[in-house]
């Protein structure tokens, strides 16, 4: 008998500083799962995101990898908050976003992120997920 202790993940710092007009991206892995889940939840604070409330946000989950992200363009400080992503099969994990305009803190993220940067970002995402393909393959 097999007993798993599943797992949301949210890929980056579990505090995030973004610039105000920037794109907020939040990547979320379910791990340690044996089933995919049916469904993957983002909220804001305790409500889920809402929308209609305002254009701009996207959401793609792949259930085979796990995966979802949340696309919010041209970020507003009205946007800042905590993030969680809420597997049907997981606990949840969360991230807090803040959208600020004007001075830039040390750990800001940058929305207009250098080429390399992107790759990078890209690079370790497609990493944790093919990580994650071959632990479900293998099972």
């Amino acid at each position: 008998m097999h007993f798993f202790l599943s797992k949301a993940k949210i890929i980056g710092n579990p505090e995030l500083y973004i610039r105000s007009g920037s794109d907020i991206n939040l990547t979320c892995i379910v791990l340690q799962t044996p089933d995919p889940p049916s469904f993957i939840y983002w909220y804001r604070g305790g409500s889920v995101i809402n929308y209609s409330q305002r254009g701009g946000i996207s959401v793609v989950t792949e259930k085979q990898t796990r995966t979802s992200r949340l696309l919010i363009a041209r970020a507003l400080p009205e946007d800042s908050g905590n993030y969680t992503c809420s597997p049907s099969t997981s606990d949840a994990a969360s991230v807090l976003v803040h959208v600020i305009q004007g001075e830039q803190p040390a750990a800001m993220q940058h929305g207009g992120a250098s080429n390399n940067s992107k790759a990078m970002r890209w690079t370790i995402d497609f990493t944790m997920m093919m990580l994650l393909l071959c632990s479900v393959v293998n099972r």
